[in-house]
């Protein structure tokens, strides 16, 4: 299909899976997945930037459908919510002006994606031990562990009266006003800075430092992507970036996604989603890995191009002219062996990269629906029995 704003044309049915794949894993872990739609959306023929606003367009829907089942599952907490978000708008400027501050010295993209690739991680890792910690009580004391509630930080941070206290009462928790702002710009400012919705950093905030289930964070966080989607789908419709017929039919895969993803919620204890999103972060992290390693490729062969030119007596403006022109580097790489395979190394490991982000969704999909379809069938037979 034509798209008439990027002038690509772009096959339909990836599109929707792309949306649908988000759209359940994004119902389930309660993030937008922009770390897996826009790189997605690059392999199958967006620019960047239409990526990129394309995917905040569609999360608008998708947030909205997937909002809708949790609160009927009782897993928002609307205060809390709308509390983080008043903080999460100066974090987000806070952070963006940090990459503007690093793009002027030539920092920004290899420290932008090492904070990436640290915090992913570190969030992978920390949540694969609490899985394992409760796999071991489990074992030891013979019962089964549905979910961690808080933890040391958490009950310290509830502890403080700093006023005003406000009681959020479908968290069951008394805190400070300040902390929840302050995790909202903290999480704002991580998610201006890192270029995403920052779903996977305030999910594990709400958990780690707020002290809520998995199940409530999940929901809570989504309430507030909508608010957050509808803002950046807004200013990237601003910028001519948004393909508005690229992201109808991702809402329309998300839309039936999401209710998998949602639903499963209900038959999956609070632990196991906890496993499951460190997957999901593990995996990602690894993508982005193969993302830097591109980005290296990329600066090895460009060097190499400028001392080059340079040594022809070349001043710093024409050999800035000529490697922003894409034919020039082209004609470049294509007299120069070396170079070309470094390029070639580049395509590869950027290619790889979005391919792992996209078999990930399409891999935790699988989980996810399976997980949906087994709890359903169960629950009916349940009600025969009962009903019998």
């Amino acid at each position: 299909m034509y798209m008439p704003i990027s002038g690509e044309t772009i096959s339909v049915l990836p599109l929707i899976m792309i949306g649908f794949f988000v759209g359940v894993i994004g119902g389930f872990f309660g993030i937008g997945g922009a770390f897996m739609v826009t790189p997605a959306l690059n392999i199958f023929g967006f620019p960047m930037a239409y990526a990129v606003g394309t995917d905040m367009a569609h999360m608008i829907g998708k947030s909205i459908v997937s909002t809708f089942r949790h609160w009927r599952f009782g897993h928002v907490d609307v205060m809390l919510a709308l509390l983080m978000i008043a903080g999460t708008g100066f974090g987000v400027e806070a952070g963006a002006r940090a990459v503007m501050w690093l793009t002027a010295r030539g920092l920004a993209d290899p420290v932008i994606r090492c904070a990436y690739i640290v915090i992913l991680l570190a969030l992978a890792a920390y949540m694969l031990w609490q899985y394992h910690d409760a796999a071991r009580v489990s074992m030891v004391e013979h019962r089964e562990v549905k979910d961690l509630v808080g933890n040391r930080l958490t009950r310290r941070l509830q502890s403080l009266k700093l006023p005003p206290v406000i009681e959020l009462k479908k968290s069951g928790i008394r805190i400070s006003l300040w902390i929840i702002l302050l995790v909202g710009l903290l999480t704002g400012f991580l998610a201006g800075f890192l270029g995403v919705g920052g779903g996977f950093i305030r999910v594990p905030a709400l958990m780690y430092v707020v002290g809520l289930p998995m199940k409530l964070a999940v929901g809570t966080d989504l309430f507030g992507v909508i608010f957050s989607g509808t803002y950046g789908g807004f200013t990237y419709a601003l910028k001519g970036v948004v393909e508005i017929y690229g992201a109808i039919f991702m809402v329309i895969g998300a839309a039936a996604g999401a209710q998998f993803g949602t639903v499963a919620t209900r038959y999956v204890f609070g632990i196991k989603m906890r496993l499951y999103f460190a997957v999901c972060v593990f995996g990602s992290a690894l993508g982005v890995v193969a993302k830097q390693l591109s980005y290296c490729q990329e600066q090895a062969y460009l060097k190499a191009m400028k001392a080059h030119l340079a040594a022809q007596g070349m001043d710093a403006g024409r050999i800035a002219g000529i490697l922003e022109d894409r034919a020039q580097v082209q004609a470049l790489l294509a007299a120069n062996p070396a170079w070309q395979q470094l390029a070639d190394y580049e395509k590869f490991w950027n290619a790889l990269g979005g391919v792992m982000m996209l078999g990930l969704a399409a891999g935790l999909s699988a989980i996810i629906i399976s997980l949906c379809i087994r709890g359903i069938i169960v629950e009916k037979k349940r009600g025969v029995v009962l009903g019998a």
